[in-house]
């Protein structure tokens, strides 16, 4: 009867100790979830939807009023396209990691209740918990990469709209004349 009682001991152990010990990884997988959000949160996205109409705008001005260009302009204004090419890039990206936020938070939340109420085999928890890891430490990879991105196309805006629209505005005024 002893040996019953301390096998049945042990097991209620073993089994408390991986339950609360998959409770902790669930915890620390939404923490790290959560600052993957905010970090994502942080991007201004109308900063880029303002950098491309602003892009936009200037491209209609060069095409009408800029006739003959000067090599300095010419690096610049391929500078502007490639500052196009990255805030087009930036939102087709912006929107998948989006996308997979919310599948994720959807994922977790899943998983947590699941460990929680013991609705999985204790075999599978680590499995689930380790693709779960592997999809935040994507988000995040992905949001750092959008982070770069979104820092170029501001950074390049600031530097070029003003750049671009005042040439062309002079050649404008110069055709006008």
């Amino acid at each position: 009867f002893k040996m019953i009682r301390f096998i049945s001991s042990l097991f209620l152990f073993v089994f408390i100790s991986c339950s609360s010990g998959s409770e902790k990884k669930i915890s620390s997988l939404i923490d790290d979830f959560s600052e993957s959000k905010n970090n994502f949160e942080e991007f201004n996205y109308s900063d880029v939807i303002k950098a491309l109409e602003g892009y936009k705008e200037n491209l209609k001005l060069v095409k009408k009023c800029v006739d003959s260009v000067e090599s300095e302009f010419v690096i610049e204004i391929n500078n502007y396209k490639g500052m196009k090419k990255s805030a087009l890039k930036f939102i087709k990206n912006y929107n998948e990691i989006q996308q997979n936020i919310i599948f994720e938070k959807n994922q977790l939340e899943n998983l947590k209740y699941d460990i929680e109420n013991e609705l999985l085999i204790m075999d599978s928890i680590d499995k689930f918990l380790l693709i779960e890891q592997n999809n935040i430490n994507k988000i995040s990879n992905d949001i750092k990469v959008a982070s770069e991105s979104y820092e170029f196309i501001k950074s390049t805006n600031k530097r070029l709209y003003p750049y671009i629209k005042e040439f062309a505005e002079k050649y404008c005024r110069k055709n006008e004349m």
